[in-house]
């Protein structure tokens, strides 16, 4: 059974509306898990909201009901919503040996979490760019590891870091110009143009947001000094092109940028919509400003 764990969603974040939906409304259950009910088919719908959704926003039951009573003040009567009997939630799995434990016991006194398991994601939990480079301070300090914040992004659980260092794995490169924030996953990878930095470890932030899709940060060649920069914005966004189709030969393609990242991003969108015609689709934030996802780039401002 999903829980909320260590996260606080609203309720009305889950209440998503679909074609086969026609009202829906999203309880906390015993204040772990999310309880839909539901006025319309509910077939389906469980797969649907796990492909768009983080786990944690997933409901752990869906409820049929004829309609949803209101309350004299036109708000929800949650009292008259039927009972749901869910069991007991699953336990979490123990720390398998010391080690194990010990790397829990940091995700969680970074992320001011209390308790993490060893399968807990830290970017899942609220983790974010700044905490990950502390926690990558905790790990070196405590452990001895040799630990990049990179090897964060890869194997974000205490159970698949613990198997990433003892496996040997190199610590990987947090300034290449691709950084996998998240390398596997199911649905269209999203890729995120860097900022001013030229860094994209801030879209770490995104991952809790963005379910269990694949999430690359493009960043610009040249950060470490050992290489040359850009030295122009086409080659630049020339590079970026090439290594998304290293990395995804064929669309689908979808794009972010914030701040500085919000035109490169256009700029690459342009650039493969020419040559992949229907293939982009682009959300490029600026302040108040955001572009349409579809067959067709377009650039509008959120009133």
């Amino acid at each position: 059974m999903r829980s909320l764990r260590s996260n606080r969603p609203a309720p009305a974040e889950a209440e998503w509306p679909s074609c086969f939906v026609g009202l829906a409304a999203v309880t906390v259950h015993e204040g772990t898990r999310l309880v839909a009910y539901v006025v319309g088919r509910t077939e389906e719908l469980e797969e649907l909201l796990a492909s768009r959704l983080p786990e944690y926003l997933v409901p752990a039951a869906f409820v049929p009901v004829e309609a949803l009573q209101l309350t004299a003040n036109g708000k929800l009567d949650r009292r008259a919503l039927p009972a749901v009997d869910l069991g007991p939630a699953a336990p979490a799995r123990t720390a398998a040996g010391p080690r194990e434990r010990l790397l829990a016991e940091l995700f969680g006194e970074v992320l001011g979490a209390g308790e993490v398991s060893p399968d807990d994601d830290f970017f899942a939990l609220g983790g974010h760019s700044l905490l990950a480079t502390r926690l990558a301070g905790r790990i070196r300090t405590v452990l001895r590891a040799d630990l990049s914040i990179r090897q964060l992004f890869e194997a974000p659980t205490p159970a698949r870091l613990l198997a990433a260092l003892d496996a040997g794995s190199p610590a990987g490169d947090p300034f290449a110009v691709v950084l996998p924030l998240r390398a596997y996953g199911s649905g269209d990878p999203l890729f995120c143009l860097p900022p001013l930095t030229g860094l994209s470890w801030r879209y770490a932030g995104l991952l809790r947001t963005l379910g269990g899709r694949p999430v690359y940060g493009l960043q610009c060649r040249g950060l470490r000094g050992n290489d040359a920069l850009p030295g122009s914005l086409a080659e630049l966004v020339a590079g970026f092109i090439a290594e998304i189709r290293r990395l995804r030969p064929h669309g689908p393609y979808h794009l972010f940028g914030y701040s500085f990242g919000a035109p490169i991003a256009h700029a690459v969108a342009t650039a493969l919509q020419s040559a992949c015609p229907g293939e982009v689709g682009l959300d490029a934030s600026e302040d108040v400003v955001v572009a349409a996802v579809g067959d067709r780039v377009a650039v509008g401002v959120a009133q």
